[in-house]
């Protein structure tokens, strides 16, 4: 095989690893509305991991001290996701999207800062 065929070869193999990637994380942002169902479904309160500090000591007996004293430090900007299972999985998709454009921007800058300095990073 030549060297141009190995390097699309390669590039096809990326590039297939990447739609594998695509497809796992839609699977993912299309099951987060679990989190509002199951607890439900199993009579456990509010949306999985979103307990206030208030729920969990209720729950299990007690509440770290830590989660008390940062109570009201963070105001979610969809609190209550509006819009049920759909807010739910708008705001997964969002959350993917704006991590994957972070990690995009990431790794072009390091990319760019390797071929302007012929593949070497600075120590």
């Amino acid at each position: 095989m030549t060297k141009r065929g190995k390097k699309q070869e390669q590039k096809q193999k990326q590039k297939r690893k990447k739609q594998k990637l695509w497809v796992a994380l839609l699977i993912f942002a299309f099951l987060t509305p679990l989190g509002l169902w199951a607890p439900r479904f199993f009579g456990a309160g509010g949306a999985w991991g979103e307990w206030s500090w208030r729920e969990l000591e209720k729950t299990i007996g007690y509440a770290p001290a830590g989660l008390k004293r940062i109570n009201g430090l963070w105001r979610a900007p969809a609190a209550g996701y509006g819009a049920g299972y759909m807010g739910y999985l708008a705001s997964a998709l969002a959350g993917i999207l704006i991590v994957a454009a972070i990690s995009y921007t990431i790794g072009k800058l390091i990319s760019k800062h390797k071929d302007q300095h012929g593949g070497k990073t600075k120590k």
